[in-house]
């Protein structure tokens, strides 16, 4: 498990350097919920409430960051509403962050050399990457780096933002046009509105949604076609 392993080191090199105490935890919580709704609608809230019950003879207090700015909050398993309630006597739990938006909160990173050497955002299981550099995770996160200059600093991205892979995401519910706005007043603040990476990320969020709904049947097909390939090809 190469990536595991280098994620496990990226835990260990930051406690060296901040001299913050790191704990790793391993869980199959994922694997349970994922057979009852969607994990960042209906689950990893949970997951992350299981944590802090696992922690509470250890801490007294437990930050968990935001997912969304206060402007843009949506039902989501994690929220400023519901994390707290699991704190009890031993343990306060903090919904912390919402006060900022996603590139805002790049921008406060952006100058820290140990961020920008371990920043990792993606989500994708790919093999010898930190982040794939192409979900939209990626492409949204190298968009706000980009747009303060910063890309080329951040070692675990590439170095180049390919403006014709964010015209292959879909806007496909409010959080992630939220984002997508967010990045668009990111990129015009820098005097980046006339630049490829602006005029992409302004395509897909013109873009009708019933075009959306078309390219997300195609790759859901594509998909299948292919599992169903590689089935046969294992018999």
């Amino acid at each position: 498990m190469p990536r595991r392993n280098a994620i496990s080191a990226m835990g260990r090199a930051i406690s060296t350097s901040t001299g913050v105490r790191f704990i790793e935890i391993e869980t199959d919580c994922r694997r349970v919920v994922r057979d009852y709704g969607r994990w960042g609608l209906h689950g990893h809230g949970f997951g992350l409430g299981g944590i802090v019950r696992l922690l509470s003879d250890y801490l007294d207090r437990v930050y968990i960051p935001s997912s969304f700015d206060s402007a843009h909050l949506i039902p989501w398993s994690s929220h400023p509403d519901t994390d707290p309630l699991y704190s009890d006597e031993k343990v306060e739990v903090i919904h912390d962050g919402c006060e900022a938006t996603r590139a805002q909160k790049i921008r406060s990173i952006s100058d820290s050399a140990l961020a920008l050497e371990h920043l990792r955002v993606c989500w994708e299981r790919v093999e010898g990457a930190y982040n794939c550099g192409v979900c939209e995770k990626c492409l949204r996160t190298m968009t706000s780096l980009y747009a303060l200059g910063k890309l080329e600093g951040a070692r675990t991205f590439p170095s180049r933002l390919d403006h014709f892979a964010i015209r292959q995401l879909i806007i496909y519910d409010d959080s992630l046009a939220a984002f997508a706005l967010d990045n668009l007043d990111a990129l015009k603040s820098c005097g980046l509105g006339d630049s490829d990476v602006y005029k992409a990320w302004r395509y897909i969020v013109n873009r009708p949604e019933i075009c959306n709904i078309f390219i997300k049947k195609m790759r859901r097909s594509k998909a299948n076609i292919s599992r169903s390939i590689k089935k046969l090809l294992r018999t």
